[in-house]
């Protein structure tokens, strides 16, 4: 062979010249903060095309960040608004889905050019800290499932409490940090509830499937039934419950205290890791901030309206046995407070006794 034409084809045949091998991997989010696949193997310099199916009741996305960099990401996204699908703008981020609801799917493709582990994770705030997995770029074999470091909580071996990295004054798989935030299954809500933990003694869940809040407590909330289950478990609130909705009452009404409003739940954005709720209302956007009052001795809820209107709002309660209303506009008439005309701001305050 001409040794021109021999040197030709090395030269194709080395690194330098070769394609990017392709994949495509299905991956599924299950019930219980799951993907189906824990972990997944290619080879360095593969070009990934990954497609995330949801098969849960709740939304998931998958960000694919870099090697190290989960817990960063998952983090930096507590700040991050569902209008950016909780996506941190971070170099951190190799490739993200956007967020993707039940019985949907989205696809994202990228390229593994280096070796090492790169961790993929939901970042939908309060997932990421055991909704994730591991995917390889190696040629080397990987380590046993059950002696990888990489793996989610949800797969780590127990005698029936779930091993989630901290000590065992803690359940919880990540520093703490108030308030926290979990989209959870719980009772005495429907399957999109939403608890937050305002401090270790205060914690209150707001149902985003029927547009309000349905109970505050005194303490915080257990999580490992969910973790540790299929998500057929429920997540129990831990402490005595000082005030709770009425199943049949809607308290915001427009207009007249005993008109039942229709309500569509906009979504919530989180603020120095407090959730600011949005909410419409008989046609008025609504968003609602959850706080806690001095020495967790009850809660503070601030509602602000998008625009005056030409008659009044009410704040209709249901009869409460462990707490008392007040509020910043006036007093409680028969479980009924009349917000003036025009008022685009007022805060309700349930105390506990």
């Amino acid at each position: 062979m001409d040794s021109k034409l021999f040197l030709f084809f090395l030269l194709l045949a080395s690194p330098l010249f070769a394609q990017k091998a392709d994949t495509t991997i299905t991956l599924k989010a299950i019930a219980g903060l799951q993907y189906d696949l824990p972990r997944l193997s290619v080879r360095p310099g593969t070009r990934v095309t990954i497609l995330l199916e949801n098969y849960d009741d709740m939304a998931h996305n998958v960000v694919v960040t870099r090697p190290g960099a989960r817990l960063n990401v998952v983090n930096l996204a507590l700040n991050v608004g569902s209008e950016k699908n909780y996506v941190p703008q971070t170099p951190l981020v190799l490739a993200a889905t956007k967020i993707v609801i039940p019985g949907a799917a989205e696809r994202i493709t990228f390229t593994l050019e280096k070796e090492g582990i790169y961790p993929y994770v939901c970042t939908y705030p309060g997932h990421g800290f055991v909704m994730y997995g591991a995917l390889y770029a190696t040629t080397r074999a990987l380590p046993p499932l059950d002696k990888d470091p990489n793996m989610p909580p949800t797969l780590k071996p127990s005698s029936g409490h779930i091993d989630h990295g901290m000590t065992s004054a803690s359940p919880h798989p990540f520093a703490i940090e108030y308030p926290m935030l979990y989209r959870t299954f719980i009772a005495g809500a429907s399957p999109a509830a939403i608890v937050v933990s305002l401090s270790p003694n205060l914690s209150y869940c707001w149902d985003a499937g029927q547009c309000r809040l349905r109970y505050a407590w005194a303490g915080g909330v257990d999580n490992d039934p969910q973790w540790d289950g299929k998500g057929n478990k429920l997540s129990k609130a831990v402490g005595p419950v000082f005030w709770r909705e009425d199943s049949l009452n809607y308290p915001i009404r427009v207009g007249s205290p005993d008109k039942m409003p229709v309500v569509q739940y906009k979504g919530y954005r989180l603020l120095n890791r407090l959730p600011q709720f949005r909410y419409v209302v008989d046609g008025v956007e609504v968003t609602e901030i959850i706080r806690a009052l001095p020495g967790g001795k009850g809660i503070v809820r601030e509602f602000f309206t998008n625009k005056f209107l030409g008659k009044p709002i009410f704040f209709k309660t249901s009869p409460q046995k462990n707490s008392r209303y007040t509020s910043s506009i006036g007093a409680f008439k028969n479980g009924v407070l009349k917000v003036p005309t025009g008022t685009m701001k007022f805060s309700v305050t349930i105390q506990k006794l």
